[in-house]
């Protein structure tokens, strides 16, 4: 089951235990797989918390393949997408029309990597989370990008 995380790997945690449990058990006819694709994260220290986490998946699964760690969500869309002057429904639709980026510098793989494509399609299970700033009036609306794009269709 391929998965997007763009948050610091808490629900892989979960899900390498479920996944192992439930493989350990037998029950199932097959084995179940879930699979990190990507995750966005601006702060360095956080990345490396999602990379520390998906290695402790990697020792409770046996799956060591590394998701594409990119940076800030917001940098897909070109800067010019949307008016931050605007009201909600104006930057939504102003987001949802907007053409994205199809790659982004990768941290993992020290270079661009793509965002969507084939493995992003066959998503069975998409965590988003939000971001992680204040969330106070004062921040809020810089945030604001970040909840649009997480509610744009990505294929």
């Amino acid at each position: 089951m391929p998965l997007l995380q763009p948050a610091l790997g808490h629900a892989e945690m979960g899900q390498a235990v479920i996944q192992k449990t439930i493989n350990s058990s037998k029950k199932l006819d097959r084995m179940v797989e879930f699979t990190s694709i990507r995750a966005h994260e601006t702060n360095k220290g956080c990345r490396q918390l999602i990379a520390d986490h998906v290695r402790w998946c990697g020792t409770v699964t046996n799956d060591h393949s590394q998701p594409c760690v990119h940076g800030d969500l917001t940098q897909i869309m070109p800067s010019n997408s949307f008016d931050p002057e605007s009201g909600f429904e104006a930057k939504a639709a102003q987001i949802n029309q907007a053409k994205l980026r199809t790659t982004q510098y990768c941290f993992t793989h020290d270079h661009q990597c793509p965002i969507f494509g084939k493995r992003a399609r066959e998503v069975d299970l998409d965590v988003s989370g939000l971001p992680c700033p204040d969330f106070s009036r004062r921040c809020f609306s810089a945030a604001m990008p970040s909840f649009m794009l997480l509610g744009k269709p990505q294929c």
